[in-house]
């Protein structure tokens, strides 16, 4: 899914891009990997194209519940690079949180340059928590988001990739029905625009399967007006994924860390979420945020019969106001099991079913691909 800033991706992550978590995490394909399907013939001459069509129900604990359309289109622009995707897709939830948007990933020349863009527009109504005031103090919004990104990366090593990503976008709050210190009288109509330096290492063996390999990612965008934004200020992102087999040679174990960082300007929409992206399923975006948030995540997943499988996860993480605070901020653990179907037998991809438990609700979850 298109991810415009980390606190935005979350609406548009059930509402626009349904298979954003897939979309994210074409890499190069082991069409042998045991993982996917151990009666598989490797022999069996694979289609130029696949593609995945299908309604999807949306159930999020921000946004609420609803329906998506999705199509993606899965190809190889040649040989000897990993799987392109081309997709559009639609919601609509019983919160009228809405959303349309589209998205090119391509990766060609023998994986040499991998190119992303997207653009999307959503209206995402949701519950907002303000911690100055108190702990459990919170109200109704609305946010509205028009936008989209470009990112270019040009392999520089074996497995290593650098490049930029530029994003422009324009979030809006309506005037709040309470004070409460975040979004003034008048509202928020603010103009997001940011340049950033990306870099991504990649050994994993499975685009959307892997048993083994790692992932790291590492994100900046610094908002500037040069680049079109109304207020100066920088975001910074790292994660790492590692997988391996499991007690079976089909299953898999994976885990995932992840940090985030903003300056003080940042303002409260583009500031780090618990709960956004792949971390940490169990808890709703907008109950906690900060200017420094780390997450830690295990998954175990086993296939179980036909198209059918199963995964069990548990994580800690907590957000502070610098990374030196997380001593005396809270502790927000999660954990729960999944269902999995297989919904392209050509890559692998899977429909997600999930129900997290956090530290004080539960919630379940419906999208396309793994959580990381």
């Amino acid at each position: 899914m298109v991810r415009l800033r980390s606190s935005c991706r979350s609406a548009l992550a059930a509402l626009v891009l349904v298979g954003a978590r897939a979309f994210g995490t074409d890499y190069p394909v082991n069409t042998d990997s045991a993982v996917a399907h151990p009666t598989e013939d490797p022999e069996k001459k694979k289609k130029k194209y696949s593609f995945v069509v299908a309604p999807i129900p949306i159930v999020n604990p921000t946004i609420g519940n609803g329906l998506a359309v999705a199509a993606l289109m899965l190809y190889k622009i040649d040989p000897k690079s990993p799987v392109s995707t081309t997709a559009v897709a639609a919601g609509y939830t019983d919160t009228d949180s809405w959303g349309v948007g589209v998205m090119q990933d391509a990766k060609f020349a023998e994986d040499r340059w991998r190119i992303l863009g997207g653009a999307a527009i959503a209206v995402a109504r949701y519950e907002l928590y303000v911690p100055e005031i108190s702990p459990d103090f919170h109200f109704s919004t609305e946010q509205r988001l028009s936008g989209g990104l470009v990112q270019v990366m040009r392999r520089v090593a074996p497995e290593l990739y650098a490049g930029l990503r530029y994003m422009r976008a324009t979030a809006n709050f309506p005037a709040p029905d309470e004070p409460q210190g975040l979004i003034p009288e008048e509202g928020i109509d603010f103009d997001i625009g940011g340049m950033g330096i990306v870099a991504e290492w990649d050994s994993r063996n499975h685009s959307f399967q892997p048993n083994g390999g790692n992932r790291a990612v590492f994100r900046t965008n610094f908002s500037r007006d040069t680049f079109g934004a109304n207020l100066d200020y920088d975001t910074y992102s790292l994660a790492f994924n590692h997988y391996r087999k499991g007690f079976r040679d089909q299953d898999v174990l994976a885990w995932r860390v992840s940090l985030c960082s903003t300056s003080d300007d940042t303002p409260f929409f583009e500031r780090c979420q618990f709960g956004s992206s792949h971390d940490l399923r169990g808890y709703p975006v907008g109950r906690y945020y900060d200017d420094a948030m780390y997450a830690a995540q295990v998954e175990y997943r086993a296939p179980l019969w036909k198209r059918l499988g199963a995964v069990a996860f548990a994580g800690v993480g907590s957000v502070a106001s610098s990374f030196g605070d997380f001593g005396d901020s809270d502790t927000l653990a999660a954990g729960g099991i999944g269902l999995r179907i297989l919904a392209s037998k050509e890559q692998r991809l899977n429909v997600s079913i999930d129900a997290a438990f956090g530290r004080d609700e539960s919630a379940l979850y419906v999208y396309i691909g793994e959580a990381f």
